[in-house]
């Protein structure tokens, strides 16, 4: 286990992520430190980590002094929640690319333009990435089942271990937890979802 696994500063992962890294990593090292020197022998270990790993000499420098001079005492210290909570927040799940970020900065500068609508009036945006896709998953893709037909309803298979937790029903209705103008209601895919397909039932 006595390696260095780091995430490369090159990989396809948020900028912001990756330069937030460093700075998370080193303010645990700090709150672990009782002694200002264990700190920085700990830290500038884990700096000569990262260097090889890529992260440019600048990011790891800021990480380095913010920690520093962080104060430690608060850090154990519970987070007190600053969110407004007049503000309906609607988080926007994207698949992460090479682009986007860039049309989350488009959504996040131009959110005023969709507040007109008053679906998305009095709300504000918060963008969030799944996973990308991988080289294996770009090469081989996964072959969906396919799904069985069963007149327009979700239905029991009775032959899987999840028979005896399924609902039947033609309509599925999505409540949203803080405002009741957000539910919105899908017609279920007239499969019959078993353990095999369950999962492209769902997506």
């Amino acid at each position: 286990t006595d390696r260095n696994s780091f995430l490369e500063y090159t990989s396809c992962h948020p900028k912001t992520l990756k330069n937030s890294l460093p700075y998370s990593q080193m303010l645990r090292i700090r709150r672990n430190c009782t002694d200002i020197q264990d700190y920085k022998t700990a830290a500038k270990s884990f700096r000569k980590d990262l260097l090889n790993r890529g992260y440019p000499k600048h990011v790891l420098h800021k990480a380095y002094n913010r920690a520093l001079y962080s104060n430690r005492e608060a850090m154990f210290e519970p987070r007190q929640n600053t969110s407004s909570s007049e503000d309906c927040v609607l988080n926007c799940v994207m698949r992460y690319t090479q682009h986007s970020s860039l049309v989350a900065k488009v959504l996040q500068s131009r959110w005023d333009i969709l507040q007109t609508h008053p679906l998305f009036r009095g709300t504000r945006v918060r963008m969030a990435f799944s996973r990308g896709r991988n080289l294996k998953e770009l090469i081989s893709p996964a072959v969906k089942r396919p799904l069985t037909t069963g007149g327009g309803q979700h239905r029991k298979c009775g032959s899987c271990f999840l028979c005896h937790i399924t609902l039947e029903g033609q309509k599925y209705i999505l409540n949203h937890n803080l405002n009741s103008r957000f539910n919105q209601s899908f017609d279920i895919a007239p499969i019959v979802v078993g353990w095999q397909n369950l999962y492209s039932a769902l997506f």
